[in-house]
């Protein structure tokens, strides 16, 4: 599992790249950041998720909770994919040169991972309070349903984008012969 998180920040060009749960728990990480700030960041995506948790259940569409978040600025950016039910892959990066690129590898990584399966086990089962200690080792493996199903992304704003009508089937088809 840590080989796959340091293989995907070399490939994506990464500041850092956190598999974590939702409650702000870092299962495995990987970067070039100081070791502490990923408490730091991990709190920001665990609030970012309950965010997004709390506008599905305001919005009269009832579509749920969202399972990508992306946050960025000019010169830097966070997204956020759901793996499995309550863990996430976090990537913080330099604004790449292809950003829809960038995110269909986060997703496949995203998706790797999900078929591999990330399990918590039973010696850091997650109290209440989200306060268990790990093993260095990090995250076991267990096949996960691929049955799951996930809610697509919701853009906020009616044409926020060039781009805002294009599905993630269409960007993959543009992107699966592209070379890095």
């Amino acid at each position: 599992m840590q080989g796959l998180i340091e293989r995907a920040c070399t490939e994506l060009s990464a500041k850092a790249v956190l598999l974590l749960h939702e409650n702000g728990q870092v299962l495995q990480k990987s970067g070039w950041i100081d070791d502490n700030e990923y408490p730091a960041m991990a709190a920001l995506i665990a609030a970012m998720i309950a965010a997004g948790k709390g506008i599905g259940n305001l919005s009269d569409s009832n579509v749920g909770s969202p399972s990508r978040f992306a946050c960025d600025s000019e010169a830097a950016g966070l997204y956020t994919v759901g793996v499995a039910h309550g863990i996430w892959l976090s990537v913080l990066y330099d604004q790449p040169l292809n950003p829809g690129q960038f995110r269909m590898k986060v997703r496949r990584y995203s998706e790797l991972l999900a078929r591999l399966g990330v399990q918590q086990p039973e010696q850091w089962e997650l109290p209440q309070n989200g306060t268990a200690s790990m093993p260095e080792d990090g995250a076991t493996l267990r096949p996960v349903s691929s049955r799951e199903a996930t809610t697509p992304e919701i853009l906020t704003a009616k044409n926020s984008s060039l781009f805002a009508n294009i599905s993630d089937t269409e960007i993959d088809e543009l992107f699966e012969n592209a070379r890095s």
